[in-house]
């Protein structure tokens, strides 16, 4: 009987960690369109049926989408999910040209989340001093989404990929 490799506890305790984060991300990107929903619900029947809209009727929503967005980015990143053509195991099939060019676009995609994650947090800083229109809540607020997912699915991008069962 063979012992496993020094690093597989290590890497139990890893996917333990990132199999938890990801739940997590993945409920408040789920809650955050559901009240997406009820807000724009709430909005339509408020101008259709009542005749009027609350002053945050384009703010809130979009706020909420935009957190969803990049609070599910880890997620559909970690579990390669983004849409993609298909192309890859047509032109490669199965081998080690497949898993290089993927270990590669994984690659690619963490350095174009950390550029993203860079500039966001730059977004981030600069929007502490100004508040939204309607809200009145501090920019950085909304702007905070960009970095949190961006860097946060960068290391998902780093991370084996978890692939659906």
């Amino acid at each position: 009987m063979s012992s496993p490799p020094p690093s597989a506890p290590a890497s139990s305790a890893l996917r333990r960690i990132a199999l938890a984060l990801d739940g997590a991300l993945t409920t408040l990107a789920a809650l955050g369109v559901g009240l997406f929903t009820l807000v724009v619900v709430y909005v339509v029947i408020g101008r259709y049926v009542f005749g009027s809209i609350p002053y945050w009727s384009e703010e809130l929503p979009r706020s909420l989408l935009v957190w969803s967005v990049f609070l599910g980015l880890p997620s559909v990143t970690w579990r390669a999910a983004h849409l993609n053509a298909g192309l890859l195991p047509l032109l490669t099939g199965e081998g080690a040209a497949r898993r290089g060019l993927e270990t590669l676009a994984r690659l690619a995609s963490a350095g174009f989340y950390l550029v993203l994650g860079v500039v966001g947090l730059q977004y981030a800083h600069a929007g502490m001093d100004s508040l939204t229109t309607a809200l009145q809540i501090p920019s950085a607020i909304v702007y905070a989404a960009l970095p949190l997912g961006a860097l946060l699915a960068a290391l998902a991008a780093l991370l084996p990929p978890e692939r659906a069962s």
